[in-house]
């Protein structure tokens, strides 16, 4: 969230100095990263597949008027198949990380999101 302190080391994302539980992840981060300062009116988005995710922690963070989705369904592994956790504007409001699924991409394009509240 806009404001927060993230870094990402020992395998493990951190936010505020508490590490994130995060049962969703592949498996857990093998590089460095951090801590950034989360600008205001930007996010920090990061794929769940961390070490194979063209994400934030290579091109930086994203202003939040280029937000204009949010994943709310998971389709794939099947076995995870089910919706996913809360919407943007609610994680606002309460001030909690957004965790939501990506897909790794491995070509250069820009992806749109829109909030759907």
């Amino acid at each position: 969230m806009p404001g927060d302190l993230v870094s990402v080391h020992n395998g493990l994302v951190f936010v505020n100095g508490k590490p994130l539980q995060e049962p969703y992840v592949e498996s857990p981060p093998n590089y460095t990263w951090g801590p950034e300062r989360v600008p205001q009116g930007q996010y920090l988005v990061l794929g769940d597949n961390r070490n194979d995710s063209y994400d934030s922690h290579f091109w930086g963070f994203v202003p939040r008027n280029q937000i204009i989705g949010r994943a709310v369904f998971r389709f794939w592994p099947w076995q995870r198949l089910g919706e996913l956790g809360p919407t943007l504007k609610q994680a606002e409001a309460q001030s909690i990380p957004v965790q939501t699924d990506t897909v790794s991409q491995s070509t250069s394009q820009k992806v749109n999101f829109k909030v759907t509240d």
